[in-house]
């Protein structure tokens, strides 16, 4: 007989009465959907239904796979979670005859209800709270001590696993547990891909299996604590964080990587330093985050992770384009084709970025949410340019438009778009080419697909192959994006 599957579990929870052995859930009432159907939490190793009882809320995990020594493994988790007295643990029992399907008795965990909120979740709702992400990451330092100090790892450590309760954690999911009477077997699951070791496998299962994931949650929850826009602008929150399988797997062409590691913050910067770093070593050879020598502080985060005000920011001279300088002189904006095009791209740009300077005139503003060439009084221009000039910087602007005023490049040089969704028509970019066909170049512009310059689009005619180098930058123009084919058209001849 076939091992059953969801339909199966939902039409027999629908009669608890029938369907459980257990006493307490025979009288229990299951939590239903808009359709009133029972109301599904579904993963890869068990779907579960909340259900409640006359005195409490449990967690029925029904699994979707056998394994011949499931009821040793949990009966060894069980006992080792009730000797050590795990705060992040969750009281459950494995019945071994839990529920009847067609006939025939299956298995079912019976788990505690945690009421809280998905890690995932508490942090998008709270990212506007000042340095609530770094006490996150102070008190996941230590469920990560306690979890090693009693030789347990969870084995898949990740948002939809973590619940923050009052603002501590509780874990659940302990299918993947592992815990030294489980010393020498496989496990049965390798975790969630946007947390794990690229080069996890059932053969690796120790004390040791949680590092690189509580390396991953503590990254994000730094990371997010010193810039909460990142939440925004690297797309989390969906199956993650911060960072994605994909990030791991090819981590020189990853959005998010190349987003922290040209960070204006140094402690970004280190933080996927260190993360890359650890994707070079063996998932048994990881450090344990809360191992480190220089381990971390509630006084430790505090320094190296409080939001600095723009008034404590060091006053540097950075050099400007000209035609920044130019208005500035003049106390005018530049009136130019070419510098409108630039100012409504950064209006654009700016706009996709969600980044208003605390500074900002009324002007400005106004001109960034109509995508306008800004228009501003005599007055207002002069303190744009005054507070250019005192903060070398203007405060709050993102990385890519603070590179433009070090490298003396106009903002529609230096758009970092992050996503295909932010690419529009007329836009000049940077880019790297990483493929020639006979046909044209392959470039690297930052977003999700290759754009293609087409042969009609070379400046010199002629062999492609001869005219430019895979490696090579190059400034493109966008022509034509087609999101449903995955296709970018650029253009060399046009910023030529």
């Amino acid at each position: 007989m076939s091992w059953p599957t969801n339909t199966d579990y939902a039409e027999a929870i629908q009669m608890p009465e029938l369907c459980f052995a257990d006493t307490e859930l025979k009288h229990s009432v299951v939590e239903l959907n808009r359709l009133g159907l029972p109301k599904p939490y579904s993963g890869n190793f068990a779907t579960v239904y909340k259900v409640e009882a006359a005195k409490r809320t449990w967690a029925v995990r029904c699994f979707l796979r056998d394994f011949a020594d499931q009821r040793f493994r949990y009966q060894a988790i069980d006992a080792e979670i009730r000797a050590k007295k795990l705060p992040s643990a969750v009281g459950f029992q494995f019945i071994e005859q839990g529920i009847l399907i067609r006939g025939k008795w299956h298995p079912i965990l019976k788990m505690e209800w945690v009421q809280g909120d998905l890690l995932h979740r508490h942090v998008e709702q709270t990212l506007d709270a000042s340095n609530h992400c770094s006490s996150l990451a102070l008190r996941w330092i230590e469920l990560c001590r306690s979890l090693r100090g009693a030789g347990i790892a969870h084995g898949d450590l990740q948002h939809g696993n973590i619940v923050v309760v009052n603002g501590d954690f509780k874990l659940i999911d302990y299918d993947g547990m592992y815990v030294p009477a489980l010393r020498g077997r496989d496990s049965h699951e390798v975790g969630h891909p946007n947390y794990q070791h690229p080069q996890r496998k059932p053969q690796h299962f120790g004390p040791w299996l949680d590092n690189f994931s509580a390396w991953i949650v503590y990254a994000s929850l730094i990371a997010i604590s010193i810039d909460p826009s990142l939440w925004r602008v690297l797309n989390a929150g969906d199956e993650c964080l911060l960072f994605r399988k994909e990030d791991f797997e090819n981590p020189d062409i990853s959005l998010t990587f190349r987003s922290l590691m040209r960070h204006s913050d140094h402690r970004i910067r280190a933080l996927a330093e260190k993360v890359r770093s650890l994707m070079a070593q063996p998932p048994e050879s990881i450090p344990p985050l809360d191992g480190l020598q220089e381990a971390p502080t509630g006084e430790w985060l505090k320094d190296h992770t409080t939001r600095k005000d723009v008034s404590t920011r060091k006053n540097t001279t950075a050099p400007l384009p000209d035609w920044i300088a130019e208005s500035m002189r003049t106390q005018t904006i530049p009136s130019s084709s070419s510098n409108s095009d630039s100012v409504r791209a950064l209006a654009r740009a700016l706009e996709a970025e969600g980044v208003a300077p605390p500074p900002m005139p009324d002007w400005l503003a106004e001109s960034i949410r109509n995508q306008t060439t800004p228009s501003p009084p005599a007055t207002g221009a002069s303190a744009l340019a005054r507070n250019v000039a005192t903060e070398g910087v203007t405060p709050g602007l993102p990385d890519w438009v603070a590179e433009s005023l070090m490298r003396r490049r106009t903002p529609s040089q230096a758009v970092n778009v992050r996503s295909v969704r932010n690419l529009s028509r007329g836009m000049v970019l940077e880019g790297v080419v990483t493929g020639i066909q006979p046909y044209g170049y392959f470039v690297d512009i930052g977003v999700e697909w290759n754009g293609l310059v087409h042969i009609s689009e070379i400046v010199t005619p002629g062999d492609p192959k001869d005219c430019i180098r895979v490696g090579e930058r190059l400034r493109v123009k966008v022509l034509k994006v087609n999101q449903a084919r995955e296709r970018i058209h650029l253009s060399l001849k046009q910023v030529a």
